[in-house]
């Protein structure tokens, strides 16, 4: 059944969404398997905890004015479990241009099988702004001359099924397509982001477990990107972990359970692409997260960590 269901949504997205062209908004992360609300509103409620994460990401630190990354995300489910609710503030800051984004979501949970699919919508505003009177050009242009500041409003949607070994995820945290114009040039467009993640736990001794992860990431103006990752739990204390994003770089992650409801994790991303490697320094990634059982009949493990 597992294998079926991950042929279909795979099959669903490729078929969906074809086109392959260069470009990209969303920010990156590197422990999206531990923050999954970022991506898939439908993330809401899963585990059935109140639970609140913040994740700062300093990407490509040998180059003035790369990307910085920081969010905080909380989400957790209503009275009777099948509803919840989650909220993420995102900001992110690239150059002269910056981006702060406020998104709700929503979710409803049914149980299929021995495990839930969740199914979540989102809806929210970007604050898009650029200095480009920061920007120093030889020849001054009227682009470079002026400050630009849009709200840019959206939506998103999204399927997630879990159970406690498995975990299949297929969301657009963003559906419509905006563009931010100075003028009549066109100086930022929103492309449209899906996202195919899923992941699964099994044994490898009594107290060591293994959980290999993948996200598949299409975006209209980008080739296809793909995270392969594995991720060890030892002892249901700490995890260690490698990440192979291809052909860009190899990232190791690590997690630490500080009490039994705080998490610290950090994730060095190394770049291993020749052309980058020779502008770009490596980058960074540092979580917490922060969770209360609200179920009191089910004991929380970190095992499977879908959630």
């Amino acid at each position: 059944m597992i294998k079926n269901i991950t042929v279909l949504l795979l099959f669903f997205l490729f078929s969906l969404f074809p086109r392959l062209v260069k470009g990209q908004q969303q920010p990156l992360f590197t422990q999206y398997m531990f923050n999954g609300l970022v991506i898939n509103p439908a993330y809401a409620g899963v585990g059935d905890a109140f639970s609140i994460s913040t994740l700062a990401r300093w990407q490509w630190t040998g180059i003035e004015g790369a990307p910085f990354t920081a969010t905080l995300s909380a989400h957790s489910p209503l009275r009777g479990d099948k509803v919840s609710l989650g909220l993420t503030l995102i900001r992110d800051e690239v150059a002269v241009t910056s981006q702060t984004g406020i998104y709700g979501a929503y979710s409803y949970k049914l149980p299929i099988g021995d495990g839930y699919l969740s199914m979540g919508l989102q809806a929210g505003f970007t604050n898009f702004q650029a200095n480009y009177q920061d920007v120093y050009t030889v020849n001054p242009d009227v682009v470079f001359q002026e400050q630009v500041t849009k709200f840019i409003p959206n939506v998103g949607a999204g399927l997630f099924y879990y159970n406690s070994v498995f975990y299949v995820g297929l969301s657009s945290p963003f559906l419509i397509q905006n563009n931010v114009k100075n003028g009549d040039i066109n100086i930022y467009s929103q492309k449209n982001h899906y996202f195919l993640s899923s992941g699964m736990v099994f044994n490898l001794l009594p107290d060591i477990q293994a959980k290999p992860n993948i996200l598949v990431k299409l975006v209209e103006g980008s080739p296809l990107s793909v995270d392969y990752n594995v991720n060890f739990l030892f002892e249901e204390l700490f995890w260690v972990g490698i990440s192979y994003r291809p052909p860009e770089s190899v990232s190791f992650l690590a997690e630490v359970k500080i009490f039994d409801r705080l998490r610290l994790g950090y994730a060095y991303d190394y770049i291993i692409d020749e052309t980058l490697n020779n502008v770009a320094g490596s980058s960074h990634e540092i979580m917490l997260n922060y969770r209360i059982n609200l179920n009191k009949n089910r004991v929380v493990t970190p095992r499977c960590r879908c959630f």
